[in-house]
């Protein structure tokens, strides 16, 4: 047992020998979204199962009418998901067939949100959300990377600052995450208006995290700090 305490101890001393400091960074940059997804779900009943779909089928149809009169690219609408289904009440008895056909489409002017959605309004059409995105991302990930960076050098300058040290080599790096953080969206009780629908996109940011690791100057890899002998 006392082997195994002093190997411990051992370790211990010979790892603090090689001081360094980790720190991560997160870097944040805002623009404004140029595009928007609206997501339908086009939703349709009937005692029979073929009435069900054929209606959904028209109003469905009709939706798809509505991109294609707004100039919409056939690449920027899809379907997302499509199910018919029997509906029972809650003692178990059958009611009726539900049909459900989800519907997504990418508005790259966002001026053509609104008219979209007013033209859309039916009882067998709903909007379910509205995401907003920024299509050309890169120059912006690297201005955000570059304040990440930055802001995880500070840090480690601050630590290893604070305990009357410097900052060595940088021994590695890497990226955590992006992430997007819509601002604005407009709630689905105001998008749902049957008047001239006002669309408020916001800003949206746009953030990176690293990681990184740093020698202490003098204690880097092969470098050892000369032993001190506590004074008597």
């Amino acid at each position: 047992m006392k082997s195994i305490i002093a190997a411990a101890v051992a370790l211990l001393v010979a790892t603090s020998a090689f001081g360094q400091v980790t720190s991560s960074g997160t870097g944040t940059v805002y623009a404004k979204p140029d595009c928007v997804n609206l997501s339908f779900i086009v939703s349709t009943e009937n005692v029979v199962a073929s009435k069900a779909h054929t209606a959904n089928r028209t109003a469905s149809t009709k939706l798809f009418k509505v991109f294609a009169d707004n100039k919409i690219d056939e690449k920027d609408m899809y379907t997302t998901g499509f199910h018919i289904t029997p509906v029972y009440d809650d003692r178990g008895t059958f009611k009726n067939y539900a049909v459900h056909h989800h519907i997504s489409v990418k508005v790259r002017d966002l001026d053509k949100a609104g008219p979209i959605i007013d033209a859309t309004a039916s009882d067998e059409v709903r909007l379910q959300h509205i995401t907003f995105n920024v299509t050309n991302r890169t120059e912006l990930e690297v201005k955000a990377r570059d304040l990440a960076l930055a802001d995880a050098k500070k840090k480690a300058e601050q630590m290893v600052g604070g305990l009357g040290e410097k900052l060595g080599k940088l021994k590695s790096v890497t990226e955590g995450y992006n992430y997007n953080r819509p601002y604005g969206a407009a709630p689905e009780a105001a998008v749902r208006s049957v008047s001239s629908t006002k669309i408020a996109s916001g800003d949206q940011a746009i953030s990176v995290t690293v990681n990184a690791v740093w020698d202490v100057a003098g204690n880097e890899v092969g470098k050892r700090r000369p032993k001190v002998t506590p004074k008597e």
